[in-house]
């Protein structure tokens, strides 16, 4: 024991020993690094409608207009769209009273040896129900269905504009490949 504690006063003292008591200091860079980073666009500005026309290409235009009309992956976003607008005016619903008129009408008859048991019965029921809203869930449920709406309309909008941004991308690449294909045939042919 005497020791083992005489060789962890050895280890401590070596150890500290070996320690420098003057700061390291990093280096300093030769360039000024600005203290915050700040975009000169205005934020939140949304791309505007009419982006495809600044190129003035009535071909673009056609074929964005064709690939919007037959692109599966924008039907199925409307598609969502259309279901979360039903649902949403389904969560809305149960917050007005429900009436439901009910009209209902009978006729009973038996004929024997020519005499006629004829009944008759006319009914109508009106059913009016309507749920409290005390804690406020139906609300609630209205609430996320319809920011569920707003999200799948999000949604649709970005699947449209992506598509016409992808469209407008491959057909500018296809005319550049076009062009670089020309200006290779025309090298060729000053080389020959």
């Amino acid at each position: 024991m005497k020791h083992s504690l005489l060789l962890s006063a050895a280890m401590i003292s070596l150890l500290t020993g070996c320690m420098t008591t003057t700061e390291h200091q990093p280096a300093t860079p030769e360039f000024n690094v600005p203290t915050a980073f700040q975009s000169t666009a205005p934020m939140g500005e949304a791309i505007q409608s009419g982006w495809l026309n600044t190129f003035n290409d009535p071909q673009l235009n056609a074929l964005v207009k064709e690939v919007l009309t037959k692109s599966f992956d924008l039907q199925i976003a409307s598609a969502k769209v259309d279901a979360a607008t039903a649902s949403a005016k389904q969560a809305g619903a149960a917050l007005t009273p429900a009436v439901n008129l009910g009209v209902q009408g009978g006729n009973q008859g038996t004929m024997k040896s020519g005499l006629s048991n004829d009944a008759s019965s006319v009914g109508a029921s009106l059913d009016v129900s309507w749920e409290l809203d005390v804690w406020g869930r139906v609300r609630a449920g209205r609430d996320a269905a319809t920011e569920e709406l707003q999200a799948s309309q999000l949604d649709y909008d970005y699947a449209k504009l992506s598509l016409a941004a992808q469209t407008a991308k491959a057909y500018f690449l296809a005319i550049e490949t076009g062009r670089q294909l020309k200006l290779t045939e025309d090298t060729v042919a000053n080389f020959d």
